[in-house]
């Protein structure tokens, strides 16, 4: 245990996964507030607990015989809880490219420390059992500040994971409870945060769900059942959809409205919107409505007043969106489509969206 690259490849494991935890799971994904997530982050609290027995360990006794052999099961329960991490990440969120990359430079490292600290305990568990105590200098005293830290964040993730199980979203299906009949709907943006809930929503309760996605990998997260789609063409002249809900766009709140991711906002949604009533015109029979989404930034910025949808707009870029955006989907009208421009405000939820990015 004397080996300083056993001891730099240790370092480097836990530099990697201190980087995924603040990065990955708290900063972009937020999974402490994630309902869907409560299993991941119990595998993460264990895998957390692991590691400090390991830090602990290692960095301050000579474990000899049962001991040796205790730590090793430890190891290869690490591998395994990795290995089911990974399979219920896969099923439960898309990840981002970066973290899947740290998760790859993570097991690399992982089985390269096995490979030299292995053969070590396999020898010390041919001796007698015994606990002996050891110094390796500021390696000693680094080692339980490690393990302190793990099970700060086990811990963490162990009670997350029980508030979790309190934070119910409730039956979706009751939301839509109020809809005649089995309807028919075609959802753009349905793997945004309305988007999503709303799938679910119709899903559970029986409705037919049609789901446009251009990256099939977001809509696999999606409840199903629905069908998914790619393009509007895959719908033929002759489809019967009752309701199209038109979300579609670039998401507004995830950067800096900088000239380009301007130009991405306003032309997303137009291009859309756009396509949504050229597919109205050419079907055979038209849906009843076409709910075309909006905000409340059409009127503008004001002060604190009280405002109706007949109050006119301040002009700002917001305005400019919101307008272009439902002058767009108002020429469905044309074809005795109606048209709802939904106007929407400040969305909460538990799972997403500035509730979400406040509890953190």
């Amino acid at each position: 245990m004397t080996s300083p690259v056993l001891w730099i490849l240790i370092s480097v494991q836990l530099a990697l996964g201190l980087f995924d935890i603040v990065y990955h799971h708290e900063m972009m994904e937020r999974l402490a507030w994630r309902v869907s997530q409560r299993r991941e982050l119990k595998l993460h609290a264990a895998r957390n607990l692991a590691y400090a027995v390991l830090f602990l360990a290692l960095g301050l006794f000579e474990l000899r015989g049962f001991w040796a052999m205790l730590v090793i099961a430890v190891l290869g329960a690490e591998v395994v809880i990795t290995l089911t991490d990974f399979v219920e990440e896969d099923m439960s969120r898309k990840l981002p490219a970066s973290e899947r990359v740290t998760h790859a430079l993570l097991a690399i490292n992982y089985g390269a420390v096995l490979a030299l600290l292995v053969p070590v305990l396999v020898g010390w568990a041919t001796q007698p059992t015994a606990i002996v105590p050891v110094w390796y200098g500021i390696v000693s005293v680094l080692a339980p500040l490690a393990a302190a830290g793990v099970i700060v964040f086990g811990l963490r993730d162990f009670f997350a994971a029980r508030r979790a199980q309190q934070l119910v979203l409730g039956n979706a299906g009751e939301l839509v409870r109020a809809l005649p009949g089995r309807q028919r709907v075609l959802i753009t943006g349905a793997t945004g945060f309305i988007g999503r809930r709303l799938t679910e929503a119709l899903a559970s309760a029986g409705h037919e769900v049609i789901v446009l996605a251009r990256d099939p990998a977001k809509a696999a997260t999606l409840r199903p059942p629905f069908r998914l789609i790619t393009s509007l063409n895959q719908i033929a002249d002759d489809a019967a959809i009752d309701t199209m809900i038109n979300f579609a766009g670039e998401p507004v709140a995830n950067g800096l409205w900088t000239r380009t991711k301007r130009r991405r906002i306003l032309a997303s949604r137009l291009r859309m919107t756009r396509d949504v009533v050229r597919l109205i015109a050419r079907l055979q029979r038209r849906p009843a409505v076409m709910i075309s989404g909006s905000a409340i930034g059409w009127y503008g910025t004001w002060a604190d007043e009280s405002l109706t949808e007949f109050d006119g707009g301040k002009r700002c870029f917001g305005h400019r969106v919101c307008e272009a955006w439902e002058c767009a989907a108002s020429k469905a009208e044309k074809f005795g489509v109606r048209v709802v421009r939904l106007r929407i405000g400040i969305v909460l939820g538990i799972e997403a969206g500035m509730l979400s990015n406040l509890l953190v």
